[in-house]
């Protein structure tokens, strides 16, 4: 990838990344993006109904208000979009190059906007920008996909809920009238990658549909809704969220957690036990029934419940990792522990490992294992900043 533009820090950090279009006589290529899929063409159905009574449903954002755009802006975009001078520039690069021009007036903001409010308020997060984005390209008629990352975690904890940022960027697609030689084999369209300013702790995790990440603005007003204790604005909102991702495992463990929050414990568990039934995404449901479980005093049933978490196949290191990070943030450091080795079974080339291992062992007073442990993170970081700062750690530790 090659980095085309950064903005000043001060500034939104937007960031474009430009993805090659082929690959000459490849032996291997990697799989296309997924196809995006409209939020209309959803067919599965949330079955689960039985809630406690949160009120009369208020006004929820549509769809499209998501992504709608006032007279003057959507004006000011296709002034310069169609701009005679700008046409030699293809779409997607010229859609890119608004938004650059647009965020050097842009801050980060923990808040989640639709399309219009992100430049009213000249920010949002991650996700404002994605819409953002989107609400452009089909201004420009430019295709737009989505890809969840993984970067530095960013914890929340309130009013004994612990909140974990996800972080999606968008992927910008070239014309498909763009084509390779002939004798080269494509491995996806090229594009361009927009995000906030990356920290180079990035990974790509994996392609996600126009669905799910809608979905995703409607857990998040959910979860602003939790931390101000506003529950039934949480409620609606995850039940709208179900309508483009039914029975996404995190949209399942909100609404659990919401449960709980309002004293319902009974109707807490039930969701838990449908979600890992129903849900592809059990690890989370898994820990958190867990706790509720250890919640409650029912230890035996606890101790199964990790059990199963101990002998869970699940591919994905980074799932292991959130739930491993839960529990360091819970002082659980046997469990964090547990929790890391599966993630480092799966990728031992993760650097966040090892700093996992080495920060709980710190914690539990084996300062050797925690060295041993800094050291192959160490080893394992890609760049030199990382590799400073555990320089640093190793240096504060060879002192104790």
């Amino acid at each position: 990838m090659t980095q085309l533009c950064r903005m000043r820090p001060s500034a939104v950090g937007v960031i474009v990344l430009a993805i090659s279009l082929t690959v000459v006589m490849g032996c291997a290529t990697a799989p296309p993006a997924s196809l995006v899929t409209p939020a209309q063409e959803v067919d599965a159905q949330y079955l689960y109904t039985d809630y406690a009574d949160f009120g009369p449903r208020p006004q929820i954002t549509s769809e499209h208000e998501l992504f709608h755009l006032n007279q003057d802006q959507r004006q000011h975009f296709l002034n310069y979009f169609d701009d005679p001078l700008r046409q030699a520039s293809p779409a997607h690069q010229r859609v890119v190059d608004y938004i650059l021009l647009t965020g050097e007036r842009f801050g980060f903001q923990g808040a989640t906007h639709t399309a219009e409010q992100t430049l009213l308020n000249k920010g949002g997060n991650c996700l404002s920008l994605a819409i953002l984005t989107t609400a452009l390209a089909r201004l420009a008629e430019v295709d737009v996909g989505y890809q969840l990352v993984r970067s530095t975690p960013v914890y929340q904890q309130t009013s004994g809920i612990t909140l974990k940022q996800q972080h999606v960027r968008s992927f910008l697609y070239a014309s498909e009238s763009d084509k390779p030689e002939d004798n080269a084999y494509v491995m996806r369209r090229a594009g361009l990658i927009v995000d906030y300013f990356p920290s180079g702790h990035e990974r790509f995790i994996g392609n996600i549909s126009e669905s799910d990440y809608i979905a995703m603005y409607y857990r998040n007003i959910a979860a602003d809704g939790l931390i101000g204790k506003d529950f039934s604005l949480s409620f609606w909102m995850l039940l709208k969220s179900f309508e483009f991702a039914p029975d996404h495992p995190d949209g399942i463990n909100m609404m659990a957690v919401l449960h709980r929050q309002t004293g319902d414990i009974q109707r807490a568990e039930k969701l838990y036990l449908y979600g890992i039934e129903h849900s592809d995404g059990i690890v989370s449901l898994l820990k958190n029934y867990r706790d509720l479980l250890v919640f409650q005093g029912r230890m035996s049933e606890a101790h199964a419940i990790e059990g199963q978490l101990e002998h869970l196949e699940d591919d994905s290191p980074y799932n292991w990792l959130a739930i491993a990070d839960s529990a360091y943030l819970k002082r659980d450091y046997t469990s964090a522990l547990a929790y890391y080795r599966k993630a480092e079974k799966l990728a031992p080339y993760l650097h966040e490992v090892y700093l996992g291992k080495a920060n709980s062992y710190y914690q539990m007073g084996k300062h050797k294992a925690a060295r041993e442990q800094l050291e192959l993170a160490r080893e394992n970081a890609w760049g030199e900043q990382d590799k400073a700062l555990y320089d640093a750690k190793l240096a504060f530790l060879g002192q104790i």
